[in-house]
């Protein structure tokens, strides 16, 4: 064959068929060659499958694949130039390469057996960087502070703070070099981590165990202090810690996985679904869907929703919809593509019960996009304000804003009664959305002590608040972290019959809360001339355990203003 053509694809034979790519051997200047063989899963060979974020597709390296030329990214292009051996073939895998991505139906096919490719694979590759990317010299030293940076973590004991921030400090660029590396945000790389088979970070010529790097980022994310003041926040460090979550090992609530995915990156939309389909029970939990390239981002969504709907018997599925700048119809269907997020009130193993367990009433109309749901229309929203977090709950060591005081006057007052604890409970619970540090349900009585020690720490002059001396800083640093990690992206809220609650950023003056049927949670709507759209759910303090439906004695009442919302 005449290297001068270019390579064309060959259909899989049968069903069970996969390409492995065999690496020829070569010196550092030779060209790239290889050939792509089949093989059969009911007796695969030994390989390796390399785990690499993709890169720019417009810059192309040329190779030999079978005797004829190929175009790979240079980020592939790179990696096999790595991982070639002097003396003898490699066996590998790798997606760009051993699936024809111009064929859709083999696509679908492949996708729906990723998790059978990691989970084959004698060892996963993980390929992060490449030497000359970097000034000369400097990588060995990042490789080798990160590794420390491990170990030092796995030997300490409890007592851990004083230890990370000095040693955080001491490699500040190299751990934010590293945590820069684009391979951490891509969402596929989730299974092909957690695939049960031993994984091993490259940089260049040197390796490390993909253990101590999720070990690491893990402690980083945290303590909170260490993550803003090295600025981690900006590189894909909260990835890295995410990434070995049991919550992808394990068969977990299916809502809590994509939400968890959310903060990564796909290059098709698409992907945001079907990167997951390989994880424990997952696609089970919707309805055993498989990939279908042949389907729009929005149609894979609403597709994804009303089976997540009849699999689980809930809505549970629309405390997902986050809109970024503005609401964009179909405002139902939630926006996975999306990388913005909020730490979701309502996940698999927190038990709210704003709608007394009443069970699910809801139409979908799939051709017009709509939704139709039944509820309770509680109140209207009449006054808002935004959260700005670095000004009202500072990271330990930090002093309070002088805005802070500014806020909590406005907020707090009048507070019309002159018992502490009427006035304490209740935005204790608001500002927290009801979560302790470990975002599990906070026990109310060390809520209300906590905050009143952080607006103590806040130096602020309000009645009815005692004007005691804070004895010691424990609660503090737990409430200033759960609020910092909770009212991200929300708004405060106080709406007409005097309830108070926490929202989504776009939730605005005359929006109302309704509590669905079928849904533990609260929703903010905005109202429109016949219909609704959904602005996101909401922490309404006095309805979460369902009070909306009982009378003072506890008893069901069945729910006023009881209605069908048209949701577009």
């Amino acid at each position: 064959m005449s290297r001068s053509q270019t390579y064309s694809y060959c259909a899989l034979p049968i069903t069970s068929s996969f390409r492995v790519l065999k690496l020829q051997p070569g010196a550092d200047t030779d060209p790239i060659t290889y050939t792509l063989d089949f093989a059969d899963w009911q007796n695969p060979p030994p390989y390796e499958a390399i785990s690499y974020a993709w890169g720019d597709p417009t810059r192309s390296f040329q190779t030999v694949c079978n005797g004829q030329q190929q175009e790979l990214s240079r980020s592939i292009w790179q990696a096999l130039s790595r991982l070639r051996l002097h003396d003898k073939p490699r066996l590998l895998w790798a997606d760009a390469i051993c699936i024809d991505q111009t064929n859709l139906e083999e696509r679908r096919h492949q996708v729906d057996n990723m998790k059978k490719i990691y989970e084959h694979a004698t060892q996963v590759l993980v390929w992060l960087a490449h030497l000359m990317i970097l000034d000369t010299g400097l990588l060995p030293k990042r490789l080798k502070d990160v590794d420390e940076f491990s170990n030092i973590i796995k030997q300490t004991s409890d007592d851990t703070y004083l230890t990370i921030l000095e040693f955080a400090r001491e490699c500040e660029d190299p751990l934010r070099w590293f945590f820069s590396r684009p391979w951490l945000k891509r969402l596929w790389v989730i299974q092909e981590v957690n695939s049960g088979t031993s994984v091993l970070a490259i940089c260049g010529q040197h390796t490390i165990d993909w253990q101590f790097i999720a070990l690491s980022a893990e402690w980083l994310y945290y303590y909170q202090t260490v993550f803003v003041s090295l600025k981690l926040s900006q590189t894909n460090c909260l990835n890295a810690a995410f990434m070995r979550s049991l919550v992808f090992r394990i068969e977990y609530d299916i809502l809590d996985v994509v939400g968890l995915a959310r903060i990564f990156l796909t290059t098709d939309p698409r992907d945001k679904v079907y990167a997951l389909l390989g994880l424990p029970n997952f696609s089970a939990q919707c309805g055993l869907m498989s990939a279908d390239y042949s389907k729009t981002a929005e149609v894979v969504f609403r597709d994804f929703v009303e089976a997540i709907i009849q699999e689980s018997g809930t809505l549970d599925v629309l405390s997902h919809v986050h809109h970024d700048e503005r609401i964009k119809k179909p405002s139902w269907i939630p926006r996975w593509e999306s990388t913005e997020g909020l730490i979701l009130l309502n996940r698999g193993y927190l038990e709210w019960n704003a709608h007394n367990h009443i069970q699910k009433e809801i139409i979908i109309d799939k051709e017009c996009c709509i939704i139709k749901v039944f509820g309770a229309n509680l109140d209207c929203i009449v006054e808002k304000q935004e959260i700005e977090i670095d000004t009202l709950f500072p990271v330990r060591g930090m002093k309070p804003h002088d805005n802070a005081t500014a806020f909590w006057e406005q907020t707090l007052s009048p507070s019309g009664s002159s018992d502490p604890d009427l006035f304490l409970r209740p935005f204790s619970m608001v500002f927290t959305c009801g979560l302790n540090i470990s975002r599990e349900h906070a026990d109310e009585t060390m809520h209300r002590d906590s905050f009143l020690k952080y607006l103590q720490f806040c130096n602020l002059n309000v009645t009815p608040v005692p004007r005691r001396s804070v004895e010691n800083e424990s609660g503090l640093e737990e409430f200033l972290t759960a609020a910092r990690w909770i009212c991200s992206g929300r708004s405060f809220f106080k709406t007409k019959q005097g309830y108070i609650g926490m929202g989504p950023e776009l939730l605005q003056v005359e929006d109302i809360i309704a509590v669905f049927a079928g849904v533990g949670v609260p929703f903010v709507l905005c109202p429109g001339n016949d219909h609704y759209l959904l602005v996101g759910e909401a922490y309404v303090y006095g309805i979460m355990e369902g009070q909306l439906f009982k009378d003072s004695e506890g008893k069901d009442t069945g729910g006023p203003n009881m209605q069908y919302f048209e949701i577009h």
